[in-house]
């Protein structure tokens, strides 16, 4: 057994890196390992036992560049595991850490950027989270393990979409859609722009729609770059009322997983077109839950959609802070897309239904867990001394 240190969000932040390391946790500790965390997001100031769990926090530097290799001696790690893009952790990570690596590395775009080459090769092990990313890095040279993120689909499942529809406050006779995504970055990786424009045709022709956007109306993080979502609503003259949002408040301290869940529960739709994803956890549990998807026929997106619809992209985008393309969405197909599963049968709706609650099965935490998780831990052991 070993002692590993997660570097990565807090496991009590409501992200997509935290909701990863708080399922994560308690499997590895019922195997037997010993579990520290280093939040670069989520915890500053001082280490706290959280669970039986430390978590050591961010201190002065971006990325604990300044204090992770102090954490790792103090909490004397057999391996340390990144959950992180890779181009933004510090260049000489490997001679910081000062014992094995194994780098978890979202790929949203191609090829594998010189960025991320040139920090893979001090990893010692690379674990990809979507077949794209395994390809994609293969492509670059490098030999990686593929592991899938993970879902509960104790709480991510069906549920009684009418009940749950009174309890939100949403009609029966509306055509719901829902869209979950950070408000952050320019260009807007979840394709803001193109996704408005595209409910907005839908809408002239189905005025009974209603587009939730569970996000900020102005940006959050990404220092003030992003979308001004009512400025974009007034210059295409879509009334207000045909948005939902969240409570702000609510929203920057986090909705839990079984609120999430509901969300997708009372929607007819849940709308994903992004123009590169590293995994796409939205899209996998509104699946869960039998809500069809429609995203980008590009990235990790193409090989996570089976209940709704992936959109062929309109052109790639080149991305010279990144160094890679993404791929923006078509905004007539993302509107046929939607007008298309607004038109679908009642037996197709449910048909569409069960194929993505039972596609999801194979995303259970416990599923990938023993499935990949546990036959890579064995070798990391075998070889790492």
């Amino acid at each position: 057994m070993m002692r590993i240190l997660i570097w990565s969000n807090a496991p009590f932040c409501n992200t997509g890196y935290g909701g990863q390391v708080k399922q994560l946790i308690p499997h590895l500790t019922n195997a037997g390992h010993d579990v520290g965390v280093v939040a670069n997001y989520g915890l500053s100031g001082n280490v706290i036992n959280h669970n039986g769990i430390p978590i050591f926090p961010l201190r002065e530097s971006r990325q604990n560049r300044d204090v992770i290799s102090a954490y790792a001696k103090r909490f004397n790690a057999d391996v340390v595991i990144s959950l992180y893009d890779i181009w933004a952790l510090p260049p000489n990570t490997k001679q910081l850490l000062s014992v094995p690596w194994i780098a978890m590395i979202p790929v949203d775009g191609a090829p594998v950027s010189p960025m991320m080459i040139s920090r893979m090769r001090d990893v010692d092990y690379i674990v990809s989270y979507s077949r794209f990313g395994e390809t994609e890095i293969r492509s670059a040279g490098f030999e990686n393990t593929f592991i899938p993120h993970g879902i509960n689909t104790d709480i991510f499942k069906p549920g009684d979409k009418k009940a749950i529809r009174e309890k939100l406050g949403i009609p029966d006779d509306i055509f719901f859609i829902s869209t979950v995504a950070a408000n952050k970055g320019i260009p807007p990786r979840k394709s803001w722009p193109e996704l408005i424009q595209a409910y907005q045709m839908f809408r002239e022709k189905h005025p009974d729609s209603l587009l939730y956007i569970h996000s900020t109306k102005t940006p959050y993080g990404s220092n003030g770059e992003g979308m001004y979502f009512d400025q974009l609503i007034e210059t295409l003259g879509i009334p207000s009322n045909a948005f939902a949002w969240p409570d702000a408040d609510a929203y920057k301290l986090g909705v839990p997983d079984r609120g999430m869940a509901e969300i997708y529960q009372a929607s007819d739709a849940m709308l994903l077109p992004s123009r590169g994803e590293g995994f796409g956890l939205p899209l996998l549990e509104a699946q869960a839950c039998g809500c069809p998807i429609i995203c980008g026929d590009n990235s990790s997106q193409s090989e996570l959609c089976v209940n709704g619809i992936a959109v062929e992209p309109l052109q790639r985008q080149w991305l010279p802070q990144l160094q890679y393309f993404w791929q923006i969405p078509s905004i007539q197909k993302i509107a046929d897309a939607l007008e298309e599963i607004y038109d679908w049968t009642n037996g197709e709706r449910k048909r569409n239904a069960l194929m993505g609650i039972e596609f999801a099965k194979d995303y259970e935490m416990k599923t990938v867990f023993e499935r990949y998780w546990t036959p890579f831990l064995e070798h990391v052991e075998a070889t790492l001394w």
